[in-house]
């Protein structure tokens, strides 16, 4: 794995080390210790600068790059799923989970050999999924709960009641692997909910302004939390919320007016880079030309790339690469030193709606997720910078 500039990578003992060459090869990830994971995750960068404290003031406009060429397809996973399918990889075990509200199974994939290996069923709507690799426990954001799952043996371990009103399916679900805390964005309680991992108990609560929510992201460095979210009425607002986990307070809220910033579109799925402490905001929808917000942590200034369609957005931290997905299948690739176009294509994978995850990256094997629920089409990124 590529930090900084640097290579980790974990060898026969479980035991995280710096990789004594300049480049390394991507390799199929295997299942490690307990250990090794808890070695993983004490090798992510530490947070560097000033917290954000109000609204970023400063932005300005990256021009376009001509794109180069498109990601390599590797391989079609057949799902026979419905068409709100979302993803989430562990990195560690290179399993894809995959959930399914249609059919009401969470689908499991062998990263390294591109095919289903089980499927877990459930008696409540499988929304969507999230992965802490470090613990091995796979989340599962239900109609009525969340059920934790062991990633070892597949079983259910518990379930964690964490609002009196039904979720609906624009809702979320994400996990900050440091401090072991679960994160839902839940469109029924108009809030933010908090889960202690380590004991599967809620411990906090941060009301929102009600809405549609459409992203959600974790930055495992520095505590940060980020939910898009669309509000309705008129004027509707986008709002971006980035919330300090740790203590619950919001620290900034970045506001948009749709109907007056027509070009950019409705705020969409949010990625974070820890190794950067950037965000990403894709903002797309109904609009032709859509674009990425680029939010750093440190300085609290934003950047605004556009793109041709922005429904998902995917950081592999590894990499430092952004990739931007439309429902049309689109992709682009972004250099994300330098928020450059440096590639460009077609997937073939069309959405029929928005959804919060439908794409997924491991940044160990360098392996791109995509699926319209029907498949999982898996690429990779060869491309140079």
């Amino acid at each position: 794995v590529k930090v900084k500039g640097k290579w980790y990578d974990i060898d026969e003992d479980g035991i995280i080390c710096l990789n004594s060459g300049e480049t390394a090869s991507r390799q199929p990830a295997r299942a490690v210790s307990p250990t090794a994971r808890a070695a993983a995750a004490s090798a992510t960068p530490q947070a560097s600068g000033p917290r954000q404290t109000s609204t970023p003031t400063a932005r300005s406009r990256t021009p376009s790059v001509p794109p180069q060429r498109s990601l390599r397809a590797v391989a079609s996973i057949p799902l026979r799923g419905s068409q709100t399918v979302r993803l989430a990889v562990n990195p560690v075990t290179n399993r894809v989970y995959g959930a399914d509200p249609g059919n009401d199974v969470l689908w499991v994939i062998d990263g390294e050999k591109n095919t289903v290996v089980s499927t877990i069923p459930f008696d409540s709507d499988p929304l969507d999924v999230a992965v802490n690799s470090v613990t091995n426990r796979v989340y599962v954001l239900t109609y009525s709960d969340v059920r934790v799952i062991d990633g070892e043996t597949g079983r259910i371990v518990t379930r964690i009641q964490v609002c009196k009103w039904p979720v609906s399916i624009q809702s979320g679900i994400a996990v900050d692997e440091r401090s072991d805390r679960v994160y839902v964005a839940h469109s029924g309680c108009g809030a933010l909910i908090i889960v202690d991992g380590s004991r599967n108990v809620v411990i906090g609560e941060i009301a929102l302004h009600g809405g549609t929510i459409h992203g959600l992201a974790v930055n495992p460095v520095s505590s940060r939390v980020y939910v898009t979210q669309n509000r309705p009425g008129y004027p509707s607002m986008d709002l971006v919320y980035v919330i300090d986990g740790a203590t619950g307070a919001i620290v900034t809220t970045m506001e948009w007016e749709p109907f007056v910033d027509r070009r950019k579109g409705y705020v969409r799925s949010v990625a974070v880079n820890p190794s950067t402490n950037k965000a990403y905001v894709a903002r797309g929808g109904d609009y032709n030309q859509n674009g990425i917000i680029v939010f750093d942590e440190a300085t609290g200034r934003t950047v605004e790339r556009d793109v041709s369609g922005a429904d998902a957005i995917v950081v592999d931290r590894a990499r430092n690469r952004v990739y931007s997905v439309s429902r049309s299948g689109t992709l682009e690739i972004l250099n994300g030193a330098t928020n450059s176009l440096i590639g460009y294509g077609n997937t073939g994978v069309r959405i029929t709606e928005a959804s919060l995850n439908f794409v997924t990256v491991n940044f160990v094997t360098g392996r791109i997720y995509l699926t319209d629920g029907r498949t999982v089409s898996v690429f990779e990124d060869d491309l140079p910078d």
